[in-house]
């Protein structure tokens, strides 16, 4: 894989996410639908944390430092839920476009061994950050997109 074509994979991943969302009226978008819990606007918060916090692990890792490992990320999601929660829908949409949009810049900023070299970062263990990339972009969307349709299914 190189830069472009990771950055198509990622528009594409990001259009299907985009097309689910779309279905969910924003006076749907506060409602608990997912997990019996979360409302798009809390997925929306959700994607927003971690593809800023793969961003801000990019830029440390390129700085020489080491991002600490993650044990527990149930808690953390449950702790950003409720960080998000007093914030507006359209503030939180803002948010986690520009959270996005930051990690396309990434791709790219970034020289093809930081991405693409499965060795460059020693924290990765042998994944390349390319695809630890990947993971929270198009993997995260495409774990959560089920749960929207299924929902959408069920209000039709």
């Amino acid at each position: 894989m190189n830069k472009q074509e990771l950055k198509s994979a990622i528009l594409v991943g990001r259009d299907r996410l985009e097309a689910v969302l779309n279905l969910v009226g924003d006076s749907q978008k506060q409602l608990i639908i997912l997990h019996g819990e979360w409302s798009v606007k809390d997925l929306l918060g959700h994607l927003y944390f971690w593809q800023d916090h793969v961003y801000s692990e990019f830029s440390l890792l390129k700085s020489g430092k080491s991002p600490e490992k993650i044990t527990d990320y149930d808690a953390i999601n449950q702790a950003e839920i409720r960080k998000m929660a007093p914030i507006p829908l359209e503030d939180v949409k803002k948010m986690e476009e520009e959270s996005f949009q930051r990690l396309l810049s990434l791709v790219d900023t970034a020289d093809d061994l930081e991405l693409f070299d499965p060795n460059h970062f020693a924290w990765t263990n042998g994944q390349s950050f390319g695809d630890y990339l990947y993971d929270y972009t198009i993997g995260h969307y495409d774990e959560h997109i089920p749960e929207v349709i299924a929902w959408l299914k069920r209000v039709a």
